[in-house]
């Protein structure tokens, strides 16, 4: 097995993500500059998006970080029926968006600029887990040398309750990881809708690997990529399923019956992400005055 080093990836980035197709007018700036951001904190360099449909305001936030260099948008038209929404009765000819192509596609464009590349999706987030641990190349250090990671599944379910910020035991908690929460960063979490800080009620069950999971590759190493797992390898390489200690996929998905019994529990990890989310999301919204948080 060879592992490309540092040495042969100078000037290059370190890791790129890859994301499914934008669809079905996708208008939620607020939601995509939160994920964004907190990627941004993970270690990622780039973005790339595939737009079916989007809104006006979703295409300004994504123009913002192409400015930077950080981000590229790859028109998707597809010819031929794809989901509808809400559902009709025409047949559907390609499965969602042409997910599948558009990942491979983003792999190879990506695969001689980036040593790793991270596939996920909007409502995603690798997070890592360990206390002292806030980046993904931390995160690595942390994991034997392979050429995929992959990471186990949870659902946060976005209709339980927010996070009362103010209640003083999460101010207390908060105080432990050397974060200050004070009322005008309360306001901000709430009017950016920052559902990984007001949202931490997840599901108790984390689904097994090849069950929802993700995974970052390292770019060299395989040949084909599918929506849960890696199709084709290059001979002779590792794959290491990721602690649920180390790092976890956190899903936050809506549902449709918000009132059911399902196990939960509450989980603290992003509260250490608070400071810095926020600051960083308040500069990002300070530079798109004009552009609404979501599209009516």
């Amino acid at each position: 097995m060879k592992i490309l080093g540092m040495t042969e990836y100078q000037n290059k980035r370190n890791f790129s993500i890859c994301v499914t197709p934008l669809n079905f007018q996708y208008s939620r700036a607020y939601e995509l500059v939160e994920w964004m951001t907190l990627n941004r904190m993970h270690g990622a360099d780039h973005f790339t998006f595939y737009n079916y449909s989007s809104a006006d305001n979703v295409k300004k936030v994504i123009d913002l970080f192409s400015m930077r260099g950080l981000a590229e948008i790859v028109d998707w038209k597809l010819p031929m029926q794809v989901d509808t929404w809400p559902p009709s009765y025409t047949p559907v000819e390609i499965h969602y968006f042409a997910q599948l192509a558009a990942l491979n596609d983003c792999f190879y464009r990506n695969r001689l600029k980036s040593q790793y590349i991270v596939f996920i999706d909007l409502d995603e987030f690798i997070v890592p887990r360990s206390n002292d641990t806030y980046s993904w190349d931390a995160m690595l250090r942390l994991l034997p040398n392979s050429s995929v990671y992959r990471f186990r599944n949870t659902f946060f379910r976005k209709e339980w309750p927010s996070l009362n910020l103010s209640d003083p035991k999460y101010i207390d908690l908060l105080k432990t990881q050397n974060s200050i929460v004070t009322p005008s960063k309360i306001d901000a979490a709430k009017k950016y809708g920052l559902v990984t800080l007001l949202k931490l009620q997840r599901e108790d069950k984390i689904f097994p690997i090849g069950s929802r999971s993700k995974q970052i590759v390292h770019s060299s190493a395989i040949e084909t990529i599918g929506i849960h797992h890696v199709c084709l390898m290059k001979p002779n390489q590792i794959v290491h399923v990721v602690n649920e200690d180390v790092a976890l996929l956190h899903h936050y998905r809506d549902w449709v019956n918000p009132n059911d019994t399902f196990p939960r529990k509450i989980d603290y990890t992003m509260l250490k992400f608070l400071d810095q989310l926020i600051d960083n999301v308040t500069e990002i919204w300070k530079q798109l005055p004009e552009v609404p948080l979501e599209e009516p």
